[in-house]
């Protein structure tokens, strides 16, 4: 085969190919990969640069206490109507007990309280020495209440009840008389108190029970106050999010994202282009598969080259002449896969031989 019909065979391919070849070969291609990774790196950067995460924190403040002032009955000792709390009191001359149950939450966020609250009197009669308990019962002193507040910094509760101390006390009094036990006997103001937020990021929730202690069927009485308050702060955290600490380095950070997405593109289409362009050598031999696939027969036997007489020929085209001429089929043999092969026609003790080179092709 002439040097020059084999390019003439191979112009077009080389044509369409070229550009792709020449495109990937040079330092554009590598260029551009640096470019990708630059801008893909500094865009990384910029968006961690640009956003914090944050987390939601509610403080909060709560005060709360059962205050009260015990009444008397009509005497001759005592000018006024009431005594202050944290005095000793004569049992005989208490007509009631005046409670006050204040309770406050302050929060330094507006929110969303769903919030449950009773006020309940226990009275628990013990053994003489406290140990065991004789009988229990709870009375309501106030309606249960169920309420909320809405986009509020405040949840506050404000309760008087006057406790009836001579009905609690005879009831205490009876059970020891009738039973003749040696007991202690109290009665117990509580605040029951329940609440939570509607805010599922925050868990603002809380139980909290408020107790005084009045004892009963003593002589004398000393109301126990140490349960009856409570005073705090706390802090809640809530679920983290992302903010923007800096606008510029998003966009800055989008732009080159943009930028190393162009670049990602352009570095796809080359490699595709590399992929899709064959080889001066590939291109003939599928021309010529093609053209003549009904005349050549693949095989996996070489030419047998050492006996015959061997006619190499210089292009397909007398190839074709001999099997016309003879009737024989075009053999096709790879001897290397994508650079060498045999086509060649066998008769008697001749051979006609076309050698197929891809380092000859590509000169």
């Amino acid at each position: 085969m002439k040097k020059s019909q084999i390019e003439d065979s191979t112009k077009s391919s080389e044509a369409t190919g070229k550009k792709h070849i020449r495109l990937n070969n040079n330092a554009y291609f590598v260029l551009g990969i640096l470019l990708f990774i630059f801008a893909l790196t500094n865009s990384l950067c910029l968006l961690m640069l640009s956003m914090n995460v944050k987390q939601d924190v509610v403080s909060y403040k709560e005060n709360g206490n059962i205050d009260y002032k015990v009444y008397l009955k009509q005497n001759d000792f005592y000018d006024n109507d009431y005594l202050d709390k944290d005095m000793v009191y004569v049992a005989s001359l208490i007509n009631n007990v005046d409670t006050t149950v204040n309770y406050k939450l302050d929060l330094d966020k507006e929110s969303n309280i769903n919030y449950e609250y009773e006020i309940v009197g226990e009275i628990i009669i013990y053994n003489s020495s406290k140990e065991s308990v004789f009988f229990k019962k709870e009375y309501s002193l106030s309606p249960k209440v169920n309420d909320k507040i809405k986009d509020s910094k405040e949840l506050k509760i404000e309760k008087n009840i006057k406790i009836n101390y001579g009905y609690y006390n005879n009831l205490a009094t009876k059970f020891k008389r009738n039973y003749g036990v040696s007991s202690k006997s109290d009665f117990v103001v509580k605040l029951k108190l329940n609440y939570r937020n509607d805010d599922k990021s925050l868990n603002v929730s809380n139980n909290k029970e408020l107790s005084l202690v009045i004892p009963l069927s003593e002589n004398e009485v000393t109301i126990d106050s140490k349960n009856a308050k409570v005073d705090g702060t706390n802090q809640v955290l809530g679920k983290k999010h992302l903010t923007i600490e800096s606008s510029r380095k998003l966009v800055s950070s989008i732009i080159l994202a943009c930028i190393s997405l162009f670049f990602f593109v352009y570095i796809l289409v080359n490699l595709f282009a590399i992929k899709s362009v064959k080889s001066k050598y590939d291109k003939y031999v599928d021309k010529v598969l093609r053209e003549y696939d009904r005349l050549i027969v693949n095989t996996t036997s070489a030419p047998i080259l050492n006996k015959s007489k061997v006619l190499n020929v210089n292009n397909f085209q007398e190839l074709l002449d001999a099997h016309d001429n003879l009737g024989a089929p075009i053999m096709y043999y790879i001897e290397e896969a994508h650079k060498k092969c045999t086509f060649y026609v066998n008769h008697d003790d001749e051979v006609f031989v076309l050698k197929v080179r891809a380092d000859e092709l590509e000169k």
